[in-house]
């Protein structure tokens, strides 16, 4: 589900047939709470690290959650850092 403002009028919605993963939700909590992209990213490799061969390989597929979440509206871009 996704909120949204519209004409001041604040609106939730659900995407039909998508989902969100474990490591997007925790991403969205973290993002929510005012963490930049770099603490979010250290703080989610913690967590969800062990499922990945190495840091390399997390960090792209958290690179690629960021962005599809950017996408989505779930994240602004105005708290993001360049990492």
């Amino acid at each position: 589900m996704r909120e949204t403002v519209f004409d001041k009028e604040e609106m939730i919605y659900v995407d039909i047939g998508s989902s969100i993963t474990e490591l997007e939700s925790e991403i969205i909590d973290l993002h929510k709470d005012g963490l930049d992209k770099g603490n979010i990213r250290d703080n989610t490799f913690k967590i969800h690290g062990q499922h990945y061969n190495n840091k390399k390989s997390f960090n792209v597929v958290f690179g690629r959650k960021w962005n599809s979440l950017l996408k989505q509206g779930f994240l602004d871009s105005g708290q993001q850092d360049n990492n």
